[in-house]
């Protein structure tokens, strides 16, 4: 599992996952097979956030996708440790995992800086029951440490 998700990361990596300048002012974004028209950076506001991709996900889902927004397009260096968080009796808790997993942080940082950076979490790795989840992740900006969440719900 570790050296897939390490094959992941450098794969992340290599393809630039995330919005790329074209000659026009629109920004394009490749997820999965289909491209889909990302929004104009003046209307991204000025905070680096998270959001999920989807809000619901099926009990059996084995990923989570999010996007990490970047309108002042700050070059950020991110790697692959990642925490993913439950909901229970009024606080967040950490999930618990369905055997002993690593996951290998490697720094990594773009030759360019984009509006956006796309994540998939494999939350299979997790016991997942229904409820309300939370991805939280850090990115480093050079001189300090940004960290991030976004919240989801896992569905029967």
């Amino acid at each position: 599992m570790k050296n897939w998700y390490i094959y992941f990361v450098a794969m992340m990596a290599i393809y630039g996952l995330g919005c790329n300048r074209t000659t026009s002012k629109k920004q394009v974004m490749q997820i999965g097979p289909a491209d889909a028209q990302c929004l104009n950076c003046d209307t991204l506001g000025t905070t680096v956030r998270m959001n999920m991709i989807q809000n619901h996900y099926p009990l059996d889902t084995k990923n989570v996708y999010a996007i990490l927004l970047n309108p002042k397009r700050k070059s950020l260096i991110f790697g692959g440790d990642w925490t993913l968080q439950k909901w229970e009796n009024g606080s967040w808790m950490g999930a618990k995992m369905n055997g002993m997993y690593g996951f290998g942080d490697v720094g990594m940082q773009l030759n360019f800086a984009p509006d956006y950076y796309c994540f998939s979490y494999p939350v299979s790795c997790y016991r997942i029951t229904s409820g309300k989840y939370r991805i939280i992740q850090s990115f480093h900006d050079g001189r300090k440490e940004l960290t991030v969440s976004a919240e989801f719900w896992i569905d029967k």
